[in-house]
Formats: C-alpha cells, structure tokens, sequence
C-alpha cells in the first residue's frame, strides 16, 4: 500500500481538473498555440491536476486537457498535441494511431513522452520510428542546431533509439552524444520524441517545473505548422463530461471507451463499500457530496473535491486484488463524507484509517489489522509513550529533531494511534464523532476547523473530557479556543 495519497494536493487544481484545465487566448497573440494533453491513456497529477499547462502555457494560449477516447476528440482547432503516458493496460488502438498520425501529417505538432518501461509509450513512437531507452550519463545539453537555449534542469534523461536516424533531428543529448530530446518531420507536421525525465517535476531553482523557460518556445515552434483560432477552444471534456456515463441510485459514473472493461468491477466495488463506509462515519454523505465518480486510467490514485471523485481502475492490482481497492475508495469517499469541513491534521491519515476498517468489514481483517499496525510502529520508533511529539512530528527543544520522513511518519502512525485509542473501549467512537461534529459544527467557520474544535467534539462522543488527554500526549489543544458552543 502506497503510504500516500495525493487527493488533497492543489485543491483548487483538484476542482480545476474536474471542470477542465485552459488558459485563456486570443486570436491576436503572436505565438499561436493550442495544446490538447491527453489523459485517457494514463493520467497522472501533473497532467491531471492542469500543473503542465500552467506551467508551460503562457497567456494568450489555449491548453485543454482530453477526458474522451482519441476517436471522440476534435483536434481540428489544436497545433499540438502531448500524449504524456499510457498505462500498459490502456493501449493505443489501431484507429488512435491512425489519428494521431494524421493529425501530424495535417500540420500538427506531436509530443511523445516516454520511458523504457512503458511498453505502450514505446509502440505509440514506433509509428514514427523511435523507441525510449535506459538512462545515460549526465550533464544534458543542447545541440548546436536545435535553436534552443537556457538551462537544462534533469540529472539524466532515457535515451532515444532510431530505426531510420537520418530522418531524426537530435536537439538535446547526453554526456555520451546519445540524443534525448528529437524531432521528425512527418508530412505537414512534427513528430517531438521526449525522455519524460525533462518534463513532470517541480524545479528546485525556480518557480514551476523543470525547464519551463524554454519548453513553451519549443511547443510554439512545434505547432507553427497548422493555423488555429484560439478564441475557439478545443473541447476535451472532463472528468464527467467523457465517453461514458451510468446513474446508480443518486451516484453517477463517468468513463472513457479505453476504461470500458474495468468499469463495471469499479461500480460494484464502489457501491459495495459505501455502506459500509456510512456505518464506520455515522452519517450518510452530505447532499451532493461524492456523487459524481470518474474514473481514472492508472494504478497510481485518486482525489476527491467533494462532490467529484476520481478513481484510479488499477489500485492494488485491481481486479485481480481487491483488499487495497476498498482502502482506496473509502479513502476517496471519506474525503467528501468530512465535509463541509474537512479534518485538521490527520484528514489524510483519517481517510485510510477508516479505508481499513472498511477492509475489515468487507472480509479482510488481518490485513486491515497489519496495516493499522504497520502505520503506527515507525511513530513508537521515535516516540515510544506517545507524549513528545505533536502531529506534525515537532517536539520540545529538548527532542531530537525528526527528519521530514519521521514527521510524516509520526503524523500518519500518531493519528492512528489516537484513533484505535479512542476506539478500545467505545467501538463506534468514530460514528459518534462525525454524528457530533453534523450536530455541533456550524456549516461555516471564522477559522479553519481546528485541533482544539476536533477534541471538543471528540469529548462528545467519548462521554468524557478529552483536552487533558490530548495535551498529556504532546498535542496542545485548549477549549478556550474552540469556535462554537457544544451544549
């Protein structure tokens, strides 16, 4: 089990991506550009969450980001087009080659990212004769006719291969001369092959990603050869605007043709968790919380926004494994189920707690017991009684300083902790919390829902007092500082 989620990374992106990434242009600008980045063949958070396009867009250009299958995507109005992954259990069909390599003879730009472990990326740039290797040898530089100029941030980057190399322009290579970056005419267009090492990470020098300075001149350069209209934007969908899409009692789906397989087992599956998730949470989801449900074409997570959640098919080796969906799901849904005010703290750690007890519920107890455990031992490493360490891993001036892995390990395996505490002699406690917080936690705040808030109405739910509790165990809290009145 990934110890991480990333479905409350850039909220506001989160609600971005479900309505449609863009940056907004003008017929006038001096540097057309329409880039479409395709997300139905992999997604990923730097592609999903819009962070490509605004990073590498500028204003007065178009970027979308495509929810639907190649086959149901107008790219009449597009110069580029970026295929950034594909999850090997996604793979191009006939007709998406057919597509993209028309789309390049008419005039487009395409770019091509890759790795040597995408068996999918890999037969994609086949159609254009070019495969990715392994890594070679730092420092990258431009070549002397690439045109291109200013810093290169990536240690290394995978190696390009050509079946016909004459027809390639090498534009950034390897210590070794081994080119990395290339590109090919074909017909009107350009075919941009691309080591994914050079796009996807924030830059440590500066703000944005890597080589933001020079990657939108490129892109610009690449789609020179087709004319768009960029105050007609390319229309990609989003996340519940794609191929597909079922209602299920008050829950809707939404899915691309490529994810047509995996889409019934994702439906049981998440309708099947949800009422064991109300029974753990006490409460039914807020109106129209978590109700609308896309999926995703990856193994490698989800997120929720409240009302939208996206689901990635192949968690855990799903279907074929089904204990870590169920984890994850709940994970997602209980994301939107906290709402209207989400947890201090621990509203990522609370989230897989729950998604374990739901495990255990749905048949699978040991494991949910292992990983329950598994969470909180590296925490008892470093803070064996539980009292020296706040939530965040900080401790008195005393305490050794704990390195960024260790905090993160004491937030997860401290909220744990203080979860199974509370749940040893009162088993439903977590039902009566959230029941409490429903009742006593006004829809909005001056602040943030807080530490000092979440004990008050823990101490409902416990029957008891827990403020002395909280702050034996090295978690400061105060009821003077609580926003509301619980009585």
């Amino acid at each position: 089990m990934k110890s991480f989620f990333l479905s409350l990374i850039l909220p506001l992106l989160a609600v971005t991506s479900a309505i449609g990434t863009t940056t907004t242009g003008t017929g006038t600008s001096s540097s057309p550009l329409s880039v479409v980045v395709d997300l139905t063949h992999g997604y990923s958070f730097y592609t999903g969450f819009g962070t490509f396009l605004h990073h590498y867009m500028k204003p007065g250009q178009n970027g979308v980001n495509n929810w639907r299958s190649l086959k149901n995507l107008q790219l009449d109005n597009a110069n580029v087009f970026i295929l950034p992954a594909c999850d090997d259990k996604v793979p191009y069909t006939d007709d998406d080659k057919a597509i993209v390599k028309k789309f390049v003879e008419n005039g487009g730009g395409l770019v091509i990212m890759g790795s040597p472990g995408s068996k999918q990326q890999n037969a994609i740039a086949g159609v254009f004769d070019v495969q990715f290797g392994a890594s070679g040898k730092a420092p990258l530089s431009f070549t002397a006719n690439s045109g291109l100029s200013g810093e290169i941030e990536s240690p290394n980057g995978f190696t390009l291969t050509f079946s016909k190399p004459e027809e390639w322009q090498p534009l950034v290579v390897n210590a070794d001369g081994v080119p990395v970056l290339a590109e090919k005419k074909v017909g009107h267009g350009k075919v941009l092959a691309a080591s994914s090492t050079l796009f996807g990470q924030r830059s440590q020098k500066k703000e944005g990603s890597i080589n933001n300075e020079w990657i939108n001149g490129l892109l610009v350069r690449l789609g020179s050869g087709r004319q768009v209209n960029l105050d007609q934007k390319v229309d990609g969908g989003d996340l519940v605007r794609t191929d597909n899409s079922r209602q299920v009692g008050s829950l809707v789906y939404h899915w691309s043709d490529y994810l047509a397989p995996s889409a019934e087992a994702m439906i049981k599956m998440d309708t099947r968790c949800r009422p064991s998730i109300e029974k753990f949470m006490g409460v039914p989801l807020s109106p129209g919380m978590s109700s609308e449900v896309g999926l995703l074409a990856t193994g490698g997570g989800g997120y929720s926004n409240g009302r939208h959640i996206g689901l990635a098919v192949f968690w855990g080796g799903f279907p074929e494994r089904e204990d870590s969906m169920i984890e994850f799901i709940t994970h997602e849904n209980v994301h939107s189920w906290v709402h209207p005010h989400a947890e201090p703290y621990w509203n990522e750690p609370i989230a897989t707690y729950v998604g374990d007890l739901v495990m255990g519920d749905q048949g699978y107890p040991e494991e949910a017991a292992k990983r329950i455990a598994n969470t909180i031992k590296p925490a008892l490493a470093v803070d064996p009684e539980m009292k020296l360490y706040d939530l965040n891993g900080n401790g008195p001036d005393s305490a050794p300083k704990l390195d960024p892995g260790q905090q993160r390990a004491v937030n997860w395996g401290k909220s744990f902790w203080v979860f199974e505490q509370l749940r040893k002699d009162n088993p439903d406690f977590l039902a009566k919390y959230f029941q409490a917080k429903r009742k006593y936690v006004p829809a909005k705040l001056k602040h943030g829902y807080s530490l000092d808030d979440a004990v008050a109405i823990m101490s409902i739910a416990a029957g008891k007092d827990l403020f002395p509790w909280f702050c034996e165990h090295g978690m400061p809290v105060s009821r003077d500082k609580v926003q509301f009145q619980t009585n």
